[in-house]
């Protein structure tokens, strides 16, 4: 299948206004060949776009330009054939980027530092380039139900699933693709998330019982969340990088919980019903590039509810916890001697474009300079926020990111 096609769709509403695309903090997800959005103030649910002959798997938001990337499998009543694709909301317009093979399992789909996204199709992992190429990675001979990035190490973190005899979660080396088991419970261990704010992982769970986990970096269960059981293994689960709350579907409807379980929010999905979904455009930083010393690494910015602040950010070698207090919440970085040495654009011209203005959308670029002789495994947190008055005191602040030195 040829990489560029682009499949026909069926638009149910008109053309785009703003008040009829998704704006940030909506839901956007999918539900067979539908992808939807549920405004998140009003409730409104709305069709974005229809296919005609595939099925919706998995979605993510894109690298720092409000567009979404997700895995389809054609056709859709005997889907056989898996395909990566761009959906851009505000043209309502989905194309393929590539054909990943074969595989119409695709449970999982994640967006690594250097840009690339790694999908897990049935048992195995793949790569897709910044160029549209699919790479194989690794068979782990488990279905793979789920895939999240350990932002602590850069590392992967798999859900994988022996059918009735057991689960696990399985750390795989980005650079060599060896692989640690960390985690083994009963079977039926479904979709994942990191937290930043504990180091912990979020998984689904639909057997013996159906709720969310919380399993810290040893392997011991935390923290359980009870959930309907309607609940599918590759529903997505997400998390606000600030309070530690969840966002996670629960039958017909999708919640926003405490940690603890609280229920705070709930939104229909009726009645259409929703797997994967994504906080639309909640990831305000993310990064591209090798990470590589010698080498600048690329950042974009992306603030859509603060266009021409100002911004700043700034760099720390020590890590996302216990991070900075911050109205109720916390910003995920510790605060240590790159951190003042960067903050506002500090070590120019190794960092550039720390401090400055958004653009009429919202968005700005920087970098920063990775030296010769920086050990390999490295890990650096960057953050940056934007100055708005009419976000809780004064700031909107963005999602830190992990970069991993290669």
């Amino acid at each position: 299948m040829p990489s560029g096609l682009a499949f026909s769709l069926l638009v149910v509403l008109g053309a785009a206004t703003l008040s009829s695309q998704p704006r940030s903090g909506d839901f956007v997800g999918a539900s067979g060949p539908g992808v939807y959005w549920i405004d998140a103030v009003t409730g409104r649910l709305s069709t974005l776009l229809t296919l005609s002959n595939a099925t919706i798997t998995q979605i993510e938001m894109a690298q720092g330009d409000g567009s979404l990337r997700g895995l389809l499998a054609t056709p859709r009543h005997n889907p056989i054939d898996l395909h990566f694709f761009e959906v851009r909301p505000q043209s309502r317009s989905l194309t393929t980027l590539a054909f990943v093979g074969s595989a119409a399992v695709a449970n999982a789909l994640l967006l690594d530092q250097d840009g690339s996204y790694v999908a897990a199709a049935y048992t195995q992992l793949h790569r897709i380039t910044t160029a549209n190429k699919v790479l194989f990675l690794r068979n782990l001979g488990m279905f793979l139900n789920g895939l999240v990035r350990d932002e602590d190490t850069g590392d992967y973190v798999v859900a994988a699933n022996l059918p009735l005899l057991a689960s696990y979660l399985v750390r795989v080396d980005p650079i060599s693709t060896a692989l640690t088991t960390f985690y083994q419970g009963p079977w039926g261990l479904g979709s994942a998330a990191f937290d930043q704010r504990t180091g912990s992982f979020w998984a689904r769970s639909f057997f013996p019982r159906f709720e969310l986990r919380l399993i810290d970096r040893s392997g011991a269960t935390i923290a359980r969340v009870p959930v309907g059981s309607s609940t599918t293994a590759v529903g997505s689960v997400r998390v606000d990088q600030a309070t530690s709350d969840l966002f996670f579907v629960d039958g017909w409807d999708l919640k926003r919980t405490t940690a603890g379980g609280t229920v705070l929010r709930t939104w229909s999905t009726r009645p259409v019903g929703l797997d994967p979904f994504v906080v639309f455009e909640s990831r305000k930083i993310s990064g591209s590039g090798s990470a590589k010393p010698g080498s600048f690494y690329q950042v974009a910015l992306r603030f859509p509810e603060s266009p021409g602040a100002s911004y700043c950010g700034a760099l720390s070698f020590s890590g996302l916890r216990p991070g900075i207090p911050f109205g109720g919440g916390r910003i995920n970085i510790v605060p240590d001697w790159l951190f003042y040495l960067t903050i506002g654009g500090g070590l120019a011209p190794l960092t550039r474009d720390f401090v400055g203005s958004l653009g009429p959308t919202g968005t700005a670029s920087a970098a920063f300079y990775l030296p010769p002789g920086l050990p390999r495994g490295t890990v650096l947190v960057f953050c940056a926020v934007a100055v708005n008055p009419r976000r809780p005191f004064g700031l909107d602040v963005g999602d830190s990111i992990t970069i991993r030195v290669l």
